[in-house]
Order: structure tokens, then sequence, then C-alpha cells
């Protein structure tokens, strides 16, 4: 009964039918380096070869153990390590990690910068430089960074691996394609090119061909959370709810940092009305980035299956209002006060604030013909709700009066 929303591919994310249907994100962020990962573990032959010292791996370390304590102090070790080694890529990414998390996206470009220029190869440096690009709205400087990456290093299979992505998402489908392949010849190892392959299969409709891409992807780098957000999104168009509930775990547990994750998983939860679970992992979401609109859309949902119902008007309404907000919420709104209760109206205030509600989605949202005839029936629902109150408060009124009347006789005898 409810619109839920979120970026990219549809799917129905919340209990009972909705007008449009809900959109989860796709973009998110490599996660911080961590040595103790199967991915980290791997880095260490290759960090000896680059010369990193063994007191700028102990740094890290350090870093690491901190993140869940004092991100402060964890920053300042990640810096320490890049001082103590420049040329080690991890600790740069890290460093700059930190800082765009902390809002210094300036300083945050130039870690990330210095990450891809001690390790072409080294992948979160290439995403995390596209990825904050894209996050300032920049999409063409991201583009275009990364081409020039790939000018100044043609061998680079993770530059054109994150290209391809960036295409894919975009839907630029063939180029992104293109780039895709040319990466896996340079590396037929590249997760990052699997993943931007199973990105383009999955925009195609080549359900079967996009699993086996992403199934390679996670098989070369397990902790590669868009591969798993990607996984969950196939299982979706498959209809395969219960297992895209369990792949965007696995993404929210590889990702922790990226609200579009938190978001899916949320919304997935909300289908399958597990609620509380779903409002926790929205409200993560909203930690991390609080300006998309539609994830106050989904955290409404969740309130609203609580029967937090004045909580759910509230993420309604700023789901309106964040970002340029989205039109949804007001058929949201409209089919909250339909059916609950709300503190403070009437039922009869609440029926009219209802249509007004879904009227407003007519206007300003566009539904298709289809969606119309629904919110017409709704609109039908409130009206006959209205006319059976008018004709409640008028049996009240003629019961009050006849009482009244009743009082003015005296007795007989009296």
């Amino acid at each position: 009964m409810f619109a839920c929303a979120g970026l990219v591919s549809a799917f129905a994310a919340c209990g009972g039918s909705s007008v449009e249907p809900p959109k989860v994100a796709e973009q998110t962020k490599p996660e911080l380096a961590n040595p103790q990962t199967e991915s980290g573990k791997r880095t260490a032959e290759k960090l000896e070869a680059q010369g990193v010292s063994q007191d700028a791996r102990d740094e890290l370390d350090r870093g690491i153990a901190l993140l869940g304590s004092d991100r402060g102090a964890a920053l300042a070790r990640f810096q320490s390590a890049a001082k103590k080694s420049p040329q080690f890529a991890a600790a740069q990414y890290n460093a700059g990690a930190l800082l765009e998390e902390n809002g210094d996206l300036d300083g945050a470009a130039r870690a990330y910068q210095a990450a891809v220029k001690a390790d072409p190869s080294y992948g979160p440096g290439v995403a995390g430089l596209a990825s904050l690009q894209v996050a300032r709205g920049d999409e063409l400087s991201a583009i275009a960074s990364l081409q020039k990456q790939i000018a100044d290093h043609p061998d680079s299979a993770v530059a054109r691996g994150t290209l391809a992505q960036l295409q894919a998402r975009r839907g630029d489908l063939e180029a992104a394609r293109t780039n895709a392949i040319e990466g896996l010849h340079l590396d037929e190892r590249s997760a990052e090119a699997m993943l931007a392959l199973g990105m383009v299969y999955r925009r195609q409709g080549r359900t079967e061909l996009a699993q086996l891409a992403l199934d390679q992807a996670i098989a070369v780098d397990p902790d590669l959370g868009e591969a798993y957000n990607e996984v969950g999104l196939v299982q979706l168009q498959m209809n395969e709810k219960p297992k895209a509930v369990v792949s965007f775990e696995k993404a929210a547990a590889a990702s922790p940092r990226s609200a579009a994750v938190h978001n899916n998983l949320g919304a997935m939860r909300n289908e399958v009305g597990a609620f509380d679970g779903a409002a926790d992992e929205i409200r993560k979401a909203i930690a991390l980035n609080g300006n998309e609109a539609k994830y106050y859309l989904n955290l409404g949902n969740a309130l609203r299956g609580q029967q937090k119902y004045a909580e759910a008007e509230q993420a309604y309404r700023q789901a309106l209002t964040v970002n340029g907000g989205v039109p949804d919420a007001y058929f949201n709104l409209g089919i909250l006060y339909l059916d609950n209760d709300i503190a403070g109206k009437d039922a009869m205030t609440r029926y009219h604030e209802s249509i007004g509600f879904l009227n407003d989605y007519t206007a300003k949202a566009s539904p298709s013909e289809r969606d119309q005839t629904q919110v017409k029936d709704y609109i039908a629902t409130a009206q006959k709700a209205i006319d059976g109150e008018e004709r409640r408060l008028d049996r009240e009124k003629k019961r009050q009066e006849k009482d009244a009347a009743r009082a003015a006789t005296p007795a007989k005898g009296q």
C-alpha cells in the first residue's frame, strides 16, 4: 500500500502494493583497508616489494584497531603511516576515507590522489577518488580522471573496471562492457572488471550471466561489498527476495560505510515485515548520508510498520523536503492518514487531509494511468469514510439533542 524508494532498481520494498515501484541504491564506497581481511592479507608480499616499512604497517594496524573507539586517533595513525611510507597506498586511502567522513573533502581528495600516485593498481584509491567526485556532483570529472588514469597507466585493469562501473550506472552499457572486457584482458582476476561486467549484464536483463560474473568477482575479492549489493539486485529481478535479503546483509557487512547498502537492507527488511531491523539499517544509511530524501521515505515505512505513526509522519515530511524531496511521500502520507489514528486529528480531519495528500501526489508525481486509477480508488475510500463519519456524527448529534430534550422535560408527578 505504500510507495518505497531508494536510488536505481525497482522492487517492492515494503508491505502491500505500492503506486511507485520502489527503487534501491547501487553506488557504494570502497571500505577501509584492513590487513585482517582476505584481500588485505593478499597485499602483504606486495607491500614488502614496494618498500613499505614495518613501522608504517604497524601504524596502519593501530589505526584499524582504533576505528571502533576513536576515529580521530585512527586518522592520526593512518596519516602517520602515510608519512613514514608515502608509497603506502592503503594508509593514504584510509586517511582520505576518514577525512571525507569528517567533511574535509579537499583533504580527502588529496589523500586519494596520493594513494593512486603511490600505487595506480590500488583499487580503493582509484574508486575512492572517483566516488568522491561523484558525491560532489561531478560525474564528468570522475570519468575524466579515470580516463586520464588509463592513459597514464594503460595496463591498469582497476581503472578500466572502475570506469566501466561508473559507465554502467550512467546507462552507457556498451562503453561499460568494452572497458570491463579490456580490464579482464589486462588481468583476468580483476574483481573490479568482473563486477562491472555483472552490472552491465544485470541492466541488460541477462540475469544468469550477471550472477556468474558477480560470483567470480566475489570469489576473487570476498570483501567487495558492491558485488554483494549487485547480487541482491539480480536476485530481486528473479523475485528471489529471501536470497536478496541475505545478499544485502553481506553487502552491509562488507561495506559498513555505504549508505546505499544499509538503505537496501532496510528496504528489504520492510518487505518481509522485519520493521525493527529495517528502521535500524535505514537510520544507519541516514547517518552516513542525510541528503537522500528516499532514505527518509523508507524510514517512514519502517516506522509505520512499527505503529509509530507520529514518527512515520515526520519521516515522510522530511522525505518531501530533503534535497528537493520525493513526491511519493505524499502518497504515503495519504495512506497513513487514511488507515491510522493520528494524534491530534479527529477522523473527519484525517480523511480530508488524506484526500489532499493523494491529490498532491497525483499533481506532483506524474503517476501512470494505472497508478492514477489506484489513487482514485483510495480517494473514493476516503470519501466513503467521510460520508460514513458524517452520518455517525449526525446520529450522535440527534442522540444528544434527544437526551437534552428528555432531560429538560419534567417527569410525570413532579
